[in-house]
């Protein structure tokens, strides 16, 4: 085959050609991998932060229903065992527990944990008084009721963020609790009692 310069060439030679233009234009040059890399790192940088704050609010809304999860079994363990069980609240020790109001513990049929508070998270009882020392509790009588000492509401916020919360609260004239949202209009009927009128904490024999 001639070509247009009066050369002589095969078809090899043509096919070779056109191999050598293909494999120029299939990469990419320098620039156009440094603006890939510069719009990565970019969109890294505005979601990052994001995202953790996407992870964090995940990671209260867990601790929140977990604790709930954990107030409802200790509710119906004392409906079924017959005896008040408590919830326990050692804030020292960060750390969530089930056991009987009279503390008798029977291996044959032990309770749950006790469970480590999720970091970053912080629990307010609203200056509602501690069991004892820094120890609050939610106790639930043989029948199922709260029993009338427990806090009426638990504020669970972000340490990093306390505008983010959730409230764990019982609504008057209502057994169980609830987790509700900051903007839940049922938070208007939840009554902090005064101190003085908060009943002595004791043995409940019911």
């Amino acid at each position: 085959m001639t070509s247009p310069t009066g050369l002589t060439t095969t078809g090899t030679d043509c096919l070779s050609g056109i191999g050598v233009r293909s494999r120029r234009t299939a990469g990419f040059t320098l620039l156009e991998l440094i603006a890939v890399m510069v719009t990565l790192a970019a969109v890294v940088a505005v979601s990052t932060p994001m995202l953790r704050n996407f992870f964090k609010s995940r990671q209260l809304v867990e601790e929140s229903r977990r604790i709930l999860a954990l107030i409802e079994f200790g509710q119906r363990e004392a409906v079924s065992s017959g005896v008040p069980i408590q919830i326990l609240f050692d804030m020292d020790l960060r750390r969530l527990s089930v056991r009987r109001e009279d503390g008798f513990v029977n291996i044959q049929r032990a309770f749950p944990g006790p469970f480590e508070l999720a970091d970053r998270v912080e629990i307010d009882f609203n200056r509602f008084p501690p069991l004892w020392a820094n120890v609050h509790a939610l106790t639930f009588l043989p029948d199922g009721t709260p029993a009338p000492n427990n806090p009426p509401l638990i504020i669970l916020r972000d340490q990093d963020n306390t505008e983010r919360s959730f409230t764990i609260a019982r609504i008057p004239g209502q057994l169980e609790y609830l987790l509700l949202t900051p903007d839940d209009n049922r938070l208007q009927f939840i009554q902090q009692p005064q101190i003085n009128q908060i009943p002595p904490a004791g043995i409940h024999l019911r």
